[in-house]
């Protein structure tokens, strides 16, 4: 099958899933808008067309933004090249992987369905995520009226209702598919493709008494980076041991140093999923991962059929309780880091996750790998905390009424949505830990909704 990956390489996911397909015997031609600013390792496309299309965003992305007409020009440049892009990518491919909402060009989705191509869109977060729940866009949108914001909200909501009906199959998280309309494959059954043949798990034992704890935020505020400080503060005021180590705006090879050197890994404080990109590389590692959120129960209850990543997914304020008992189990630190690593080397291996996927195109996805949005009713409030995300809800309602959340066909969603505009904040969710099962686990872990013990 000839197979084109576009137009972003978000956190270094598609070199490997590119790798794993090329493996698996297929053609495949990657094509990015530019090159990834953490300097992930990718292969791209050598067709002249795409190699000058990445070219020209090299060329855009190296201009300031004070240079506002030479970035002009080569945006425009580039922006002539996506039709042209479009016809050669259409005649020389079977398949299409779009990634983080990305089309090729207006009217893309309708050309490919016409031609018989297979498409799958894959989203990674604030592409399909409703803007009042996301924190990176409260950031980028911070001048924005209020009357501004509920304009915001529908076009999101059309953009995304747009691409799911002209696409095949739509994989995405859970707590960022609330905007989609019918079942789509879950991120976290189609998975993360890790190169782990490439990583050797590091030690568990370290020289030293001190816990070296690493955070390596992309966007500090986003990520929750003044709480984990906090929370870093408070322990070792309270005796703790603890080498706090903080990496930000590195390339990818920095962090993978950092990661050899630690005992513990605190990825971020508001996530939708119990292993983004930088925990699932802590995995890679061998190393334990504590991520806070707001979507323990759901991850657990609308993934009956496939097996969890191995995390310690917690409340925000039970981050300090869950760092703290990680501080004082060293036991439980390595077990949590053994069952990471096995799990990405095993489920999440570059060769599987590919292998997912061309099912996906061939045959469609598997029963148990999809989710129903309906069925998605927490906030999903995201690099964000939910007390910020109702304020946000509320300024909506405010300017455009309740429809403005577009919520009108999840009346489950839409209940909590007023609730937290309401109340500021949800009940917190119990801690999710995910162990394999049999000796060697060792902890218990809250049950999944559902389950019965031992069940994990």
């Amino acid at each position: 099958m000839r197979i084109f990956i576009g137009l972003s390489n978000i956190a270094g996911y598609y070199g490997p899933l590119n790798e794993g397909l090329t493996e698996l015997g297929h053609k495949v031609s990657a094509v990015y808008w530019h090159q990834n600013l953490f300097a992930y390792g990718e292969s791209v496309s050598v067709a002249p067309i795409a190699r000058l299309f990445t070219w020209l965003g090299n060329r855009r992305m190296k201009v300031t933004r004070r240079q506002f007409f030479q970035k002009l020009f080569w945006r425009s440049c580039q922006e002539v090249l996506r039709l042209p892009l479009l016809l050669w990518a259409a005649a020389r491919h079977d398949a299409f992987v779009l990634a983080f909402g990305n089309r090729i060009f207006p009217g893309d989705l309708t050309l490919l369905r016409l031609l018989g191509k297979k498409v799958v869109m894959i989203y990674h977060g604030s592409d399909s995520r409703p803007p009042f729940l996301d924190g990176c866009q409260f950031q980028r949108y911070a001048e924005l009226s209020d009357a501004g914001w509920v304009r915001l909200v529908k076009r999101y909501h059309r953009q995304v209702r747009r691409a799911e009906a002209g696409v095949n199959c739509v994989v995405n998280l859970p707590a960022s598919g609330q905007f989609l309309s019918r079942p789509a494959v879950s991120f976290l059954a189609m998975g993360i493709p890790c190169r782990t043949d490439r990583i050797k798990p590091a030690s568990v034992e370290r020289s030293g008494t001190a816990v070296r704890i690493l955070h390596c935020p992309s966007n500090p505020e986003a990520k929750g980076t003044p709480l984990v400080r906090d929370v870093i503060g408070n322990l070792k005021s309270r005796g703790y041991n603890i080498d706090y180590v903080e990496v930000i705006n590195q390339p990818n090879r920095v962090v993978h140093e950092e990661l050899d050197k630690c005992d513990l890994v605190i990825d971020q404080t508001f996530s939708d999923t119990p292993l983004a990109g930088f925990a699932t590389e802590a995995a890679m590692h061998g190393r334990p991962v504590v991520v806070a959120g707001y979507c323990m129960t759901e991850t657990a209850s609308l993934h009956p059929g496939i097996q969890l990543p191995p995390s310690c997914y917690c409340h925000p304020s039970r981050l300090q309780e869950e760092v703290e008992r990680m501080l004082a189990d060293a036991g439980l630190r390595e077990s949590l880091g053994r069952a990471a690593r096995t799990f990405v080397e095993e489920q999440w291996n570059h060769l599987t996750v590919a292998g997912r996927l061309v099912e996906i195109l061939e045959k469609g996805p598997r029963s148990e790998w999809l989710f129903e949005p309906g069925a998605v009713t927490s906030s999903g409030a995201a690099a964000a905390s939910e007390e910020k995300v109702a304020g946000f809800v509320r300024r909506i309602i405010v300017a455009g009424g309740e429809r403005a959340l577009c919520a009108e066909d999840k009346p489950g969603w839409k209940a909590n949505l007023m609730e937290l505009a309401r109340s500021g904040a949800l009940p917190a969710q119990p801690t999710l830990i995910t162990l394999p099962p049999g000796p060697g686990a060792g902890h218990e872990a809250p049950e999944r909704p559902g389950q019965s013990p031992g069940a994990r």
